[in-house]
């Protein structure tokens, strides 16, 4: 009897680089996931972001200096560090306290809404859903 040859196909190797083209579309899906997903506050933190570039791109290196030098005096000082971030770790809080509530809201309407069905079936005291929340529509 022969053996059989382990026949593995050959491993193609990447050799695609990325360029600049890649990095406008990565960034394009990025703020189209953004904006889809309604998350305003990241889409309009990446504008703020890109419009605080564009501003510096089109400043004259001579003004660049004095405003680079206030930043880093800024950021070097404790008391703006710890301020900036404890202000991160407040909103942090503040939005996981949010989650979490609104979370535990959810699963005890689920919770109530399999038990009515379990016991209704058990009972044939089946009655009817009063609303319908997968899709925010009353059907």
């Amino acid at each position: 009897m022969a053996k059989k040859k382990n026949k593995t196909s050959p491993q193609k190797k990447n050799t695609k680089s990325t360029n600049g083209w890649d990095f406008l579309i990565k960034v394009a899906d990025l703020t189209y996931n953004l904006v889809n997903s309604g998350n305003i506050i990241g889409a309009g933190f990446l504008g703020f972001i890109v419009w605080v570039l564009l501003i510096t791109f089109k400043m004259p290196p001579d003004a660049l200096g004095p405003i680079v030098s206030f930043c880093i005096d800024v950021l070097s000082n404790m008391k703006a560090g710890y301020f900036i971030l404890g202000s991160g770790l407040v909103v942090s809080l503040f939005a996981n306290l949010n989650m979490y509530k609104t979370y535990k809201t959810e699963i005890k309407r689920l919770t109530d809404q399999r038990k009515m069905l379990i016991h209704g079936l058990q009972t044939g005291l089946l009655s009817e859903i009063e609303t319908h929340m997968s899709c925010n529509t009353d059907i």
